[in-house]
């Protein structure tokens, strides 16, 4: 088999060039070329910005054609360029997709077929990577049609190589407690859920769908558990021993602690119920058509042994997050609210944003604000907000002085890379 990865540097790429070469595959990788693609590949050095970039295949060993093609692209005009370029080299077509795309986070059980978000008309930015992946999807469609053409619809991917520090970042915290009794804070989510697939599963399904010209939309993820038992998986494989703090949804957003991803949040929580769909999505079809995710402690182990090494380096997953009394108030002290991200509206679309990948311009204007608070109160007696004579703060507040996440310390957490 000859396949054509547009992609195949980064991390889900990377993968998927390994699992096809493993197999036997001949493999060539169209991309720019800023980093490496695995061994045993083909580069061909392209700007896929440019119109003209798929003329980079003429003249090379496989510009006879490929058997198939698996594109990772985020950007519309990508898609459509690829798709026009490629028609009549490459009969079967395998898009990477994201279940960023559906409309309705809110209703549990939805499958392939629920409301989709409007498709992207305007150039891309990663505030509308929803939007983008669903005008990616029309184009390779339109092009190839739903009988040569498979769509697969990715839950959040974990596993080595995960440098958002979302799924990373519990097993390390479990792993080394930053508090000196090792008490974690965690969210008190029993109605949340997660919903994961280990890239390298996720990698092989696809290079096998695409050698079998398999067809049709999927939510490639593995079944939802609930967020308790992840977060009770990830301690026992981690060898946690310490106190667990349960905090409730009112307490966090009470003290400002972000959703899903970014700085001082809580990875991979969402609050309930706006998002109880989000991660509970039936997953029927990818199962029915060989998709075989691994069990979830397998992937949190090899996902921990992986960012220790990338910790102690000194940044990546689980970095040790700031202990300083100033990062955070004390649990009886309310912050105020105007102009804030945690206005329900305006933190409803902040959450919205986080899962699509990248930190809204809201949260990063809060975090600067949050900066210069943080350096002010440094300066004032007793080193709180209101000096030495401020409130007993609670338990929870004391953990949270010790364990405030801050994932993504060696790298911009939100940002993917394929």
């Amino acid at each position: 088999m000859r396949l054509l990865v547009l992609g195949g540097t980064g991390w889900l790429g990377g993968e998927i060039v390994r699992a096809a070469l493993a197999r036997g595959y001949e493999v060539v990788c169209l991309a720019r070329g800023t980093s490496d693609v695995p061994a045993g590949a083909t580069l061909v050095r392209a700007d896929r910005d440019d119109p003209e970039a798929y003329s980079a295949l003429d003249g090379h060993e496989a510009s006879a054609g490929f058997d198939a093609a698996i594109d990772l692209t985020r950007d519309p005009e990508h898609a459509r360029g690829a798709v026009g370029a490629l028609r009549d080299r490459v009969p079967h077509w395998v898009f990477v997709s994201t279940c960023s795309v559906y409309a309705d986070d809110a209703t549990p059980g939805q499958d392939e077929s629920g409301p989709l978000l409007p498709a992207l008309t305007g150039a891309y930015t990663m505030e509308r990577y929803g939007e983008a992946k669903v005008a990616c999807e029309e184009a390779v469609l339109s092009s190839y049609g739903i009988e040569h053409a498979m769509i697969a619809r990715s839950g959040l991917i974990t596993g080595p190589g995960d440098h958002s520090d979302r799924t990373g970042y519990w097993p390390l915290r479990f792993a080394h407690p930053a508090s000196d009794d090792g008490a974690v804070l965690v969210p008190d989510a029993p109605d949340a859920a997660v919903q994961l697939i280990d890239a390298r599963d996720l990698a092989a399904w696809l290079v096998d769908g695409a050698a079998h010209r398999t067809a049709g939309v999927f939510n490639a993820m593995a079944q939802h558990v609930p967020l308790p038992e992840y977060l009770d998986t990830a301690r026992q494989v981690a060898g946690h021993a310490g106190a667990v703090v349960p905090v409730d949804q009112a307490w966090i957003a009470a003290h400002d602690i972000a959703p899903w991803s970014g700085p001082r949040s809580f990875p991979i929580w969402l609050p309930q119920p706006e998002y109880a769909g989000f991660a509970t999505r039936r997953v029927d079809a990818a199962l029915g058509a060989g998709l075989r995710p691994r069990p979830l402690a397998d992937s949190i182990h090899d996902t921990l042994a992986w960012c220790r090494p990338v910790r102690a380096a000194g940044g990546g997953p689980g970095s040790p997050p700031p202990t300083s009394a100033s990062c955070w108030p004390a649990a009886s002290r309310r912050r105020r609210t105007r102009g804030r991200c945690n206005r329900t509206r305006t933190r409803r679309r902040c959450t919205r944003t986080r899962l699509h990948g990248t930190m809204s311009r809201c949260n990063r204007t809060t975090t600067r604000r949050n900066r210069t608070r943080s350096r002010r109160t440094a300066r004032r007696p007793g080193g709180t907000a209101r000096g030495a004579d401020a409130p007993r703060e609670d338990p929870a507040a004391r953990i949270t002085r010790a364990t405030t996440p801050t994932p993504g310390a060696g790298r911009r957490s939100g940002r993917r890379r394929r």
